[in-house]
């Protein structure tokens, strides 16, 4: 029953990739319980409204790319090499392989390890670390102007993950002036 949902939002997540319609409706023959872990893990916002015919509306919704791209990166560290690509894909019950994919990385994001922490947890601490390379970088720099994590490309948060995982990496100022 959880695969039925999949299909549905993998063209939510297309759809907002592609910058188009960002409302959809979700086959809420799982529980709201699951659907809302599910978002979660992902990364998606928007609000729900729950409807009389057994379907939840969800509108204005949103993915943070760059969290779900340290979300992915911080699971990687510890767990099996996956790509975002291979979640999406997940999301179609056709690609099971993918949906177990999907399901590991979700039981991670939710789940306390052996150490306690569940993967949110870690993720929420590595994004602090990355704001903290941000801001002394910024504070060095005052000429390049970064306000947040989420207004950088994807080439200065590379930049920012490779100061954080070797401490005598030196980020490139052409890159952070972009």
């Amino acid at each position: 029953m959880f695969n039925s949902t999949y299909a549905t939002v993998i063209e939510m997540v297309a759809d907002i990739q592609n910058n188009q319609e960002n409302n959809i409706k979700l086959d809420t023959s799982i529980t709201n319980i699951e659907v809302g872990n599910y978002i979660k893990a992902l990364g998606l916002n928007g609000n729900i409204i729950y409807e009389n015919n057994n379907k939840v509306f969800m509108q204005n919704v949103m993915i943070n790319k760059v969290e779900l791209n340290i979300r992915v990166h911080v699971y990687n560290k510890t767990n099996a090499d996956i790509t975002i690509e291979q979640l999406v894909a997940g999301l179609d019950e056709k690609n099971s392989n993918e949906v177990k994919v999907l399901d590991e990385y979700t039981k991670w994001f939710k789940s306390p390890d052996d150490v306690g922490m569940a993967g949110k947890s870690k993720v929420e601490e590595y994004l602090g670390d990355l704001r903290s390379i941000m801001q002394n970088y910024a504070n060095e720099h005052p000429e390049i102007k970064l306000t947040n994590l989420e207004s950088l490309s994807e080439e200065q948060l590379r930049e920012l993950i490779k100061k954080k995982e070797n401490s005598w990496y030196v980020i490139k100022d052409s890159i952070m002036e972009d």
